[in-house]
Order: C-alpha cells, then sequence, then structure tokens
C-alpha cells in the first residue's frame, strides 16, 4: 500500500521539478486558452506543450525549433 502512495508522490514531484525549470509556477493553475478564452501567453503555451513531453512515459525527446522565440 506505501508503495501505491509514494508513486503518486513521485509524479507529483516531477511534475513541480518540470513547472519550475520551465518558469511556469505562475501559471500553474491557470487554463490554457482557447478561440474563446484568452488563457495563458504564447510564450507559455509552448512551454507547457515542452513540459508534457518531459513529463511523459517516452524516453527519447524530438524537439525541430519549438522554443523557437523565447
Amino acid at each position: 500500500m506505501k508503495a501505491i502512495a509514494t508513486e503518486g508522490q513521485k509524479a507529483n514531484l516531477i511534475t513541480d521539478y518540470v513547472l519550475r525549470i520551465l518558469g511556469l509556477e505562475i501559471c500553474a493553475d491557470t487554463v490554457v486558452g482557447n478561440a474563446m478564452l484568452r488563457g495563458i501567453s504564447g510564450g507559455q503555451k509552448k512551454r507547457v506543450t515542452t513540459g508534457e513531453m518531459l513529463v511523459g512515459p517516452y524516453k527519447a525527446l524530438f524537439m525541430d525549433e519549438i522554443s523557437t522565440g523565447l
């Protein structure tokens, strides 16, 4: 039972670490947005996409100018 409880804490720790590295702590609880809702800025949207890739279960990360203009 303890292993299950610590597994969620590990994922939460990784997520918090990636948020801090990408500078997304200030918008962690903000809606990303869409055509009708403003949400976060364009640069923050790019960093959110990068963070999604970093937190995912994949071993390799291929990026092609995803951070252009930041």
